[in-house]
């Protein structure tokens, strides 16, 4: 990824004022930023409870990312009524 894409990316979460203090890419990884985007988004069916709160563990980080995937396939067939495009991941 570019610089420029890293910044416009966390210059648009910053702007949603998600995680508080100074946000950062890697920020990303453990799946936590994105499931307050989603919540923010629709008030997705999530329990963040279910997210594991590791810092710098990346199997945890991975975890989060796969059960946000999940629920996101789930969220676009009930919701959406539709496939969730996950051909290029």
């Amino acid at each position: 990824m570019t610089a420029e894409a890293a910044s416009a990316i966390t210059s648009f979460l910053r702007s949603l004022e998600l995680g508080g203090g100074e946000l950062q890419l890697a920020d990303l990884s453990s799946g936590e930023l994105l499931a307050d985007l989603l919540l923010m988004i629709d008030g997705f069916q999530l329990e963040k409870s279910k997210l594991r709160r590791e810092s710098g563990n990346w199997a945890a980080g991975l975890n989060n990312i796969k059960l946000l995937l999940r629920l996101l396939d789930d969220y676009y067939e009930r919701v959406l009524r539709k496939a969730l495009p996950v051909h290029d991941i």
